[in-house]
């Protein structure tokens, strides 16, 4: 609990006004409005420091590309030889990724290649059948020979 006659004498010497002319029911306002004045302070002071950083980050010297050379214009200024170099590592990339992924798929293509070998479709009924000869049945289900 706030001790009333300490709280009047500390907001009295702050604010340079003598205690017997601090109403009593002005102490909670006046407590209330210093809280809010140290906490905005305290935020001013982080701001500060914030924008006191920002301005140390932007002073720090960060070459410039100029596009009117034409050395720096090619991808970072690597030069002519270095983005030819760049493009074919990139091209071959994409085309191992591409050989990569149809060898990936071949095996399940040949899995329906085999599989359409084996699959009959009757035009009287409209439907498709495998038949006795095709199949083994088994616990889990069937095995296609």
């Amino acid at each position: 609990m706030v001790n009333l006659k300490e709280t009047r004498h500390q907001l009295a010497h702050k604010y340079d006004i003598a205690a017997e002319d601090l109403d009593p029911s002005i102490i909670p306002i006046l407590m209330a409005i210093d809280n809010m004045a140290n906490r905005l302070e305290k935020s001013v002071d982080s701001f500060q420091h914030q924008s006191k950083q920002i301005e140390t980050l932007m002073k720090q010297q960060v070459s410039p590309i100029y596009c009117d050379h034409p050395k720096t214009a090619l991808i970072l200024g690597i030069g002519k030889y270095g983005s030819i170099v760049l493009g074919i590592s990139i091209f071959l990339s994409v085309f191992w990724m591409g050989l990569v992924i149809l060898k990936s798929n071949e095996k399940q293509y040949a899995h329906y290649k085999h599989i359409a070998k084996v699959i009959q479709f009757d035009e009287q009924s409209g439907s498709y059948f495998i038949r006795k000869e095709d199949y083994k049945k088994v616990e889990k289900g069937i095995v296609i020979k």
